[in-house]
């Protein structure tokens, strides 16, 4: 699929680039059809195929290194704009957003042929993500309040623990998974009788329905950020460039913070803080902007929400793999692709708000359907094992 999902990609950065240069809308609309395809392929494939190279419980530290190596990518294009921009003008004009748009597709040429390369070869096998005793490395502790949820590497505690392996050559190490099965059966036991879903569905259904929704919201302004800047705080392509390049940065300090967080007090608790937080941050910057305040405010204010409302995605995707048999993984992160399949359905309910009331009164709605999407994860505080 990978290998096909390339060959998708490259015919649409071909046809980004002849509609660039041909300032045509229609053929320009084909493209990112071509490009919506390409990434409903892969984006499914890969999470996937990462999801079954990391074994149970080390989940929300890779996937956060994953989400900070993709916010690095998406800073460093706004770099390249930044400086494109300023060498054609710093304007906002047909022709240098062409440029602008040509050099991105060249850029992801590269990653194109890399998706060429991947194979499942080196995912663990069902048993090593199963395993809780990993006998290879020394200085080995077991930590008996762990679920199937996580692993055992807790290679920065040392506190007293019921399994070790101090020394590969004098132990035959044999994971003892009883009294983690107990665990795991009270686990299923105060998750049961939600609805009419099933126990060992609850988690991840929750966690799926707070992404769709979070995803429906997100989509409804996300698209209008730009025009926002550009209409209402007149600012100059390069300006929105450096808001974008110091976004993604703060994203990536966040997300670091976030995964540190939830080791402490839990994954869900931290992801429904960030989350609430910056619904309430999007309110407070729309109101600044009601109330005339400086541009620099209002940046500030949208920088720290996107910060926070972005920051924990790793950690509910860490969440949702933990809880899914590896076999349905494809299934369950083909999510991703519904929910980036919304964003476009969403983004017309959100120009039609702009148009009916502005596009303040959409970031507003946005902001209530944000906090809305973290009823579901409410269900699942104290549910879900922290990781160590």
């Amino acid at each position: 699929m990978l290998k096909v999902g390339s060959g998708v990609g490259f015919f649409a950065a071909a046809s980004t680039l002849i509609a660039s240069r041909m300032n045509d809308f229609t053929a320009l609309g084909i493209a990112l059809c071509i490009w919506g395809l390409f990434w409903g392929i892969c984006s499914t494939s890969v999470m996937a195929l990462f999801a079954d190279s990391i074994a149970n419980g080390d989940r929300s530290y890779y996937f956060m290194q994953r989400q900070i190596m993709q916010l690095s990518g998406n800073t460093f294009g706004p770099t390249v704009a930044l400086y494109m921009f300023t060498r054609l003008g710093d304007e906002w004009s047909i022709n240098a957003c062409s440029i602008v748009l040509g050099a991105g597709q060249i850029l992801a040429l590269p990653s194109l042929i890399l998706l060429c390369l991947m194979n499942d070869d080196y995912c663990l096998q069902q048993s090593d993500l199963d395993t809780y005793g990993d006998c290879s490395h020394n200085d080995y502790h077991y930590d008996s309040d762990l679920t199937d949820s996580t692993s055992g590497h807790d290679h920065d505690s040392d506190e007293e623990s019921r399994y070790e392996c101090p020394n590969v050559d004098e132990v035959d190490c044999e994971p003892v998974q009883e009294d983690v099965i107990e665990k795991e059966e009270m686990s299923n036991q105060r998750l049961s009788g939600f609805c009419c879903i099933s126990s060992n569905r609850v988690i991840p259904v929750l966690v799926a329905s707070s992404d769709f929704l979070a995803g429906l919201a997100a989509g409804m302004s996300i698209r209008y950020f730009p025009i926002f800047f550009l209409n209402s705080l007149k600012l100059s392509p390069s300006q929105v460039q450096i808001i974008f390049i110091v976004s993604m940065t703060t994203v990536a300090l966040t997300g670091r913070i976030s995964q540190y967080v939830g080791t402490k007090i839990g994954r869900i608790e931290t992801t429904i803080i960030f989350k609430c937080s910056g619904s309430l941050l999007l309110l407070a910057m729309t109101s600044a902007y009601e109330f005339n305040m400086s541009s620099l405010t209002i940046c500030a204010l949208y920088l720290l929400r996107t910060a926070l409302v972005n920051a924990p995605g790793a950690l509910t995707r860490s969440v949702l793999m933990d809880h899914v048999p590896k076999q349905e993984r494809g299934k369950w992160s083909a999510l991703e692709s519904v929910n980036t399949f919304s964003w476009s359905g969403s983004a017309a309910i959100g120009g039609i708000l702009v148009g009916m009331r502005g596009v303040t009164f959409n970031f507003n709605v946005t902001a209530f359907l944000q906090f809305f999407a973290t009823v579901p994860l409410m269900f699942l505080c104290g549910k879900v094992q922290r990781e160590k």
